[in-house]
């Protein structure tokens, strides 16, 4: 997640205990700051350090809070022997008798305390360790190759060793010397970026023994949780390889306290949430599913954590005790959106994530009010190169030359779009009237091929989902919404009687949604727009890796009408698709654009998409390619509030970068950052594809020496107007393009060339299908240039087959069923006229055929069911 979201405290919910301060203890709620540490002693007494900015401890006994002290910082406790502990703070070393406390200030700033040896090694909050042996004491300084840490953060003895948190990283000492063991680090080149060490701020070992340490740097690490393994420190994403992507997304970017339980497992706790690490597993319980509102997931609001009586407590502006048997996590994943509902499209080697308010790809759980992307590849593992996807529009008002616009980004300041169709006649929005339509509608070509083969069978039930298509619009909504076949022309929508969802691909997914509402994110005025869309994808079993129609199982497509409701015509309409694009890494993303090909793209800077997020060598580049609507611009702006360059805050911000003009009113200047540049363009880092700047040296973030990092790309459509009633429609796909013996890294290479080549054949051919293993050799003619008619279609009797097609141009009509085997092959009688034969089909079995009509020029291949 990259929003930084404020946070604020809820009521707490039944079932978790929650203990206050103590009667008598009063606390600025200003300057409450959670506790430091959390120890049980062998009393089952609780300690909790520094409740407040004025420092103190803390002991719950008898169910009741003590003020032990109030005058130093507590960072640690180690128990000597049952009820006497050592408490290491800023005033100096605290011993407890198991009644009351008796300071040693003789050093100060203490830190940390273990017994290594036999003797007690407490650090200072620097780099100086003493060690107390009975009344003697000496001290050690931390030193790495004459290096020394800048703080130490905690120690931890195991296997006869002392091992130190610095910010330096993991320090092992034997008793003699210092060996460093650093966390694996990540290339940032973003100056905006501010760098962090790569800090053990806390050390475990799980019961495998392996050494645990947590890591509070999102920045320039691979996560926040790392093991040692094989001598070396390395992310804990490596100790779980069967787990799911889901599962692995619980492991928390920012850690501030590992402990374990009576298992030995590694525990830590979050804001909402503790994990517990077993050896195969990852388990997590919440703490309250309400607790706490827009907060940032890997933020460790949990500074301490121990457990005790096989519960588990943790700390943060209370303390908390959970049963783990009770609150289980899988109990509390949903949805917190309350008008807005999601769907996925997973038929293919894309699993995504889509909302019916004009976002893809994030979603938002109950969970942790946490934003994650939901577009993944599973078959090449975890990362995903694309984090939130919006559709942007705008049109000048031809009567009174407003500007109105409507947009999304993240949802965090509001939003533009509501779910549901706009009513025809009153030209608003009723959200109890569009509840009906307040879904994400999917639907499978197997479930309509098994209707169509099936629906007369005896015992044969309906599925849902043929039922529930939602053709028809209710009252005075329109009365064309989703798409069917009207088996019997009668123009209504009854499965009873044949009718079923008219889809593209293998699977597709239907929705709708209007700008008629108030429009919290942008701030422009309403345009009447209702989006009637689709995403839809092809699944390609049959195809492997090397081939290159395999690009069809990473591609997923999109169908945008948008259709004026309102009184009002539009001029100089601008649509846009913003592309939050994060692949994998994303502190080390390019773009670009293609002018030729009208796509965007998203690229890694350099030969390695290192971290936990990342692709790893030779990474991947995502396409986003316009099918129907040339791309009128294409840019990139920064994630900051600049007046030039900046995120749009207005509506004329928005509606200025799709006119490929930047907030400022200036127009996209080629070369250089855009703004400085030789000469007026409409498309930002073209790569030389923009014929009227190809005399110019062409133009990448490469060429012009940017700091790679966090992109945000938009590319553009126009038209000159949209009358009242009217429809623009935007289809567009996204191509993920994989090859890990490719190197893709500054090279606009033959590869996502060839599959923007294949996507957009393929959209205007409209064959299907063409994924089985017979026909991915064929060479297809364009629909504009023959068209093949089947029909009655579906039949199981006799089929006529039709087409422009000249008999003399044919060279055979071959017949196979969906497995590729050859049923019938046949030449037209006649040399001369129009394609027009008759096949009697009754004797075959029922089930799906391909024919292929074969001629000189290539083939043309169309569906047919017998029933």
């Amino acid at each position: 997640m990259k929003q930084i979201f404020l946070c604020l405290l809820l009521i707490l919910t039944l079932g978790i205990s929650a203990q206050k301060l103590p009667t008598g203890v009063t606390v600025d709620k200003s300057e409450f700051i959670s506790s430091t540490f959390l120890f049980s002693d062998s009393n089952d007494v609780i300690w909790s350090g520094m409740p407040n900015l004025s420092g103190g401890l803390m002991q719950f006994k008898n169910s009741t809070w003590t003020e032990i002290n109030s005058d130093a910082f507590f960072y640690d406790a180690f128990e000597i022997k049952k009820g006497e502990l050592y408490l290491p703070s800023s005033k100096g070393l605290y011993y407890y008798n198991g009644n009351s406390l008796q300071l040693d200030n003789s050093i100060v700033q203490l830190r940390c305390i273990e017994k290594f040896k036999n003797k007690f090694y407490i650090s200072t909050k620097f780099n100086k360790i003493y060690i107390k042996d009975g009344n003697q004491l000496d001290s050690i300084t931390v030193s790495i190759n004459a290096i020394s840490p800048s703080i130490i953060l905690d120690m931890y003895v195991f296997n006869n060793y002392l091992w130190i948190g610095t910010d330096l990283g993991l320090v092992r000492y034997n008793g003699s010397n210092f060996s460093l063991y650093q966390l694996p680090t990540i290339n940032v080149s973003d100056p905006n970026i501010k760098y962090q060490y790569a800090t053990v701020n806390s050390i475990s070992s799980d019961a495998a023994g392996r050494i645990w340490v947590g890591n509070i740097n999102l920045t320039s690490t691979e996560g926040g949780l790392f093991a040692m393994i094989n001598d070396t420190l390395q992310s804990i994403v490596k100790l779980y390889p069967s787990l799911s992507c889901e599962q692995l997304k619980l492991i928390p970017n920012r850690v501030n306290a590992l402990r374990k339980n009576a298992s030995n497992n590694i525990i830590t706790g979050l804001f909402y949430q503790v994990l517990e690490f077993t050896p195969t597993d990852i388990k997590s319980y919440i703490t309250s599913p309400d607790l706490f509102s827009f907060i940032n997931y890997s933020y460790p609001g949990i500074f301490a954590t121990t457990a005790i009586n096989g519960n588990i407590l943790l700390s943060s502006d209370f303390l908390f005790t959970i049963n783990p048997a009770l609150y289980d996590i899988t109990n509390y994943k949903k949805e917190i959106y309350p008008n807005i509902r999601f769907n996925k499209i997973n038929i293919n080697d894309i699993k995504a994530s889509i909302a019916n308010d004009g976002i893809m790809f994030d979603q938002k759980t109950k969970l942790d009010n946490n934003v994650l992307p939901i577009f993944e590849i599973p078959s090449v593992g975890c990362a995903s190169p694309m984090f939130s996807a919006a559709i942007w529009l705008g049109g000048i008002n031809e009567t009174s030359n407003n500007l109105h616009l409507a947009a999304q980004t993240y949802r965090q300041s509001g939003s533009d779009f509501l779910p549901g169709p706009i009513d025809t006649a009153t030209h608003q929005y009723d959200s109890t009237l569009n509840s009906a339509y307040n879904k994400v509608w999917r639907i499978n070509r197997k479930t309509i091929d098994d209707f169509i083969l099936n629906r007369l069978s005896s015992g044969y039930v309906i599925p849902a989902e043929i039922l529930e298509w939602p053709a028809h619009g209710t009252g005075n909504f329109s009365r064309n919404l989703a798409p069917f076949v009207d088996v019997d022309g009668n123009k209504l929508y009854d499965p009873t009687k044949g009718d079923y969802p008219k889809i593209k691909g293998d699977q597709m997914l239907w929705w709708v949604f209007n700008d008629a509402g108030v429009h919290s994110e942008t701030g422009g005025i309403s345009m009447g727009v209702e989006i009637q869309a689709s995403c839809y994808a092809y699944s390609c079993n049959n195809l492997t890796l090397k081939d290159s129609n395999y690009i069809l199982n990473r591609s997923i497509f999109f169908d945008y009408k948008i259709i004026n409701r309102s009184l009002d015509d539009y001029k100089d309409l601008r649509t846009g698709i913003f592309n939050d694009v994060d692949l994998g890494n994303y502190y080390d993303d390019f773009v670009g654009c293609d002018v030729a090909n009208n796509c965007g793209y998203v690229y890694n800077a350099d030969l390695n998409d290192e971290g936990r997020d990342g692709f790893g060598k030779n990474p991947p580049m995502l396409l986003c390619k316009f099918l129907n609507q040339p791309l009128s611009g294409f840019m990139y702006y920064q994630n900051y509030f600049d007046n030039t360059s900046g995120n749009p805050n207005d509506a004329i911000d928005f509606y200025n970068y799709m006119s490929s003009k930047w907030k400022n009113g200036s127009s996209f200047r080629y070369g250089s950052d855009g703004i400085n540049g030789i000469a007026a363009t409409k498309y930002m880092f073209d790569n030389g594809t923009n014929p009227t700047t190809s005399s110019f040296p062409k133009w990448t973030e490469y060429s012009a020496g940017n700091s790679s990092g966090d992109r945000r790309m938009l590319m553009s459509a126009a038209s000159n107007s949209l009358k009242k009633g009217e429809t623009f429609d935007l289809e567009f796909a996204y191509l993920f393009v994989h090859d890990t013996s490719t190197n893709l890294f500054q090279n606009y290479n033959q590869k996502p060339l060839q599959g923007l080549r294949i996507i957009q054949n393929f959209y205007n051919q409209e064959n299907f299908p063409v994924c089985d293993q017979s026909h991915t050799s064929i060479k297809s003619i364009a629909k504009e240039t023959a068209l093949v008619n089947i029909y009655p279609n579906p039949s199981n009797d006799r089929i006529t087959i039709q087409s422009s097609l000249l008999n003399k141009d044919i060279t055979a009509i071959r017949v196979t069923d969906i497995s590729g085997r050859v049923i019938n092959v046949l030449k037209p009688d006649s040399d001369s006229g129009n394609l027009n034969v008759t096949l009697a089909i009754s004797e075959w079995p029922k089930g799906i055929y391909i024919i292929q009509v074969e001629t000189v020029n290539g083939t043309v291949a169309q569906k047919l069911i017998k029933y």
